[in-house]
This record gives C-alpha cells, sequence and structure tokens, in this order.
C-alpha cells in the first residue's frame, strides 16, 4: 500500500501558500480619511524618560497632555491646533514617584501654541511640517513628535499585526497578535 504522507503534506504546503496569497492580496487603508468639512479632535499624552533600565533607579523626563484639532486645508495639507497643553515634569525613582506639574514649561510653551501649524498627510506618511515664522525649534520638535503617532504603516496577516512607526529617534516595529479590524477604533 503506497504511503500518503507525502501527498498530505504537499497539500497542506499548498493550502498554505493559497491562504497566504488571499491574505497578501487584500487591500487595507489606514488613512484616517479627514474630511474638509470636519474637525477631528483628539485627547493626547504623549511622555518621555530618561534613565537606565532596571527598576528602583532615578529616571527624569516630561509628560504632555493636550487636545488636538485637526482639519484639512487641501487634499493632502492639514492644520493642527493644539489646545490646553499641560506638561509635567518626572524626576525620581521609575514608577514609584509620580509627575508633578510644570507650569514654568508649559507657559513657556503654551505661547509657541496659540497659532496652528500646517502639515503635510499623505497615504500614512507626515512630509513637511510648517510652524509660524518666529517659532522656536524646540515647538517645532514637539509638534513633530505628536504628529508621529499618525505616521504608521500597517501590514495585515492571518493573525497577527505588524506595525511600523517612524519618529525622530528611527524606526519601531512592533508585532500584535490580534485582526487588524480589532485595533482600527483604537488607531
Amino acid at each position: 500500500m503506497p504511503s500518503s504522507a507525502p501527498f498530505t503534506f504537499t497539500m497542506r504546503g499548498i493550502i498554505l501558500a493559497l491562504a497566504l496569497t488571499f491574505v497578501g492580496s487584500q487591500k487595507f487603508d489606514i488613512d484616517p480619511g479627514f474630511s474638509g468639512r470636519k474637525s477631528h479632535l483628539y485627547s493626547y499624552e504623549g511622555w518621555v524618560l530618561n534613565g537606565l533600565q532596571e527598576k528602583s533607579l532615578a529616571k527624569a523626563g516630561v509628560r504632555l497632555s493636550c487636545k488636538l484639532e485637526i482639519s484639512e486645508l487641501s487634499e493632502n495639507a492639514y492644520l493642527l491646533k493644539i489646545r490646553s497643553p499641560q506638561f509635567e515634569e518626572y524626576n525620581g525613582i521609575w514608577p514609584r514617584d509620580p509627575f508633578t506639574r510644570s507650569s514654568k514649561i508649559t507657559q513657556m510653551v503654551s505661547s509657541c501654541f496659540t497659532r496652528p501649524f500646517k502639515f503635510e498627510y499623505n497615504s500614512g506618511r507626515i512630509g513637511n511640517i510648517y510652524g509660524p515664522e518666529d517659532c522656536p525649534d524646540m515647538c517645532i520638535n514637539i509638534v513633530r513628535g505628536i504628529l508621529n503617532m499618525m505616521q504608521i504603516t500597517i501590514k495585515k496577516s492571518q493573525n497577527v499585526l505588524e506595525s511600523e512607526v517612524f519618529a525622530i529617534h528611527g524606526t519601531s516595529s512592533r508585532k500584535t497578535g490580534r485582526t487588524a479590524e480589532s485595533l482600527l477604533p483604537k488607531l
């Protein structure tokens, strides 16, 4: 009696290849689809900590909380308004010590955010960022960091979501074991 093991293994390979081809051929659009008639309001919180990775060692950093309003100017040009920025400083043992409000930093940077910033956005990529002429580079860099939350590339596979985030410090990749549809509302 002939063995059917090689035939079964070959068929499984063919079925796997067809399934991967089918999944890979599906289009997945993550563009937020900003409408020219609407303004989109987001709550934003971002923080940066510096220090060694070991627990119970001192770290220093800053946290920014604010509201973001994004509206479309033209097909690939958008306007970003930053509302109610609040900066908090961190200086202590992570994660035991709390952030403390920094009115000095908030006041200094809030003056930059009184006027809107223009940016280019196309197919998940942030292009040029334009700020007021007298806006310090520090404020432009903060805006660049905020806009990095929108600059993502997502690859959809059967049960794994791979995302790649392009930031000032480089590229960061992440794999998540959920389907992309369950993550879309959170993006």
